[in-house]
């Protein structure tokens, strides 16, 4: 018998926290396919990812999600990180990591630049969901604005 669709808003919870989402998963999922760009992100962010994609009707965006849980063991992100890249790199145009440093101390953007893939910026992965533009650059005390 095979297994139900998955809900249009994605996996449970349980399963993105331990096991994670493959890219397959999803109906429409055509890795092969010219143009396509597979997300390596952080299960914790599946659910908004997954809204985006639908909102904006982004369907040459494919996500693979890694279990949440790794954030309880950062040193693991960057090989399992490593691992979903070797897994799929020759099937996508382009790779992205939806991780931020997430407490690896520098070592998934060592990995992610060997590996020559980008990644989000920031001390950790929900950094990509706050809504509000950078602050601008403080100035020194008693120094005139910038004109």
């Amino acid at each position: 018998m095979d297994s139900p669709l998955p809900s249009p808003e994605g996996p449970s919870d349980d399963i993105l926290t331990e096991q994670g989402l493959a890219p397959a998963a999803y109906p429409g999922a055509d890795p092969g396919a010219e143009g396509r760009v597979l997300l390596i992100a952080c299960g914790a962010l599946a659910h908004e990812i997954l809204a985006l994609k639908r909102m904006n009707g982004w369907d040459h965006l494919d996500l693979q999600c890694l279990p949440a849980n790794l954030h309880l063991w950062p040193d693991r992100i960057p090989d399992a990180v490593a691992d979903a890249v070797a897994a799929h790199r020759d099937a996508y145009d382009r790779l992205f990591v939806v991780y931020a440093d997430c407490g690896t101390g520098g070592l998934l953007q060592e990995k992610c630049n060997e590996l020559g893939v980008e990644m989000v910026e920031g001390p950790h992965c929900y950094r990509f969901l706050k809504a509000t533009p950078p602050s601008p650059p403080r100035r020194k005390r008693n120094s005139p604005p910038s004109t």
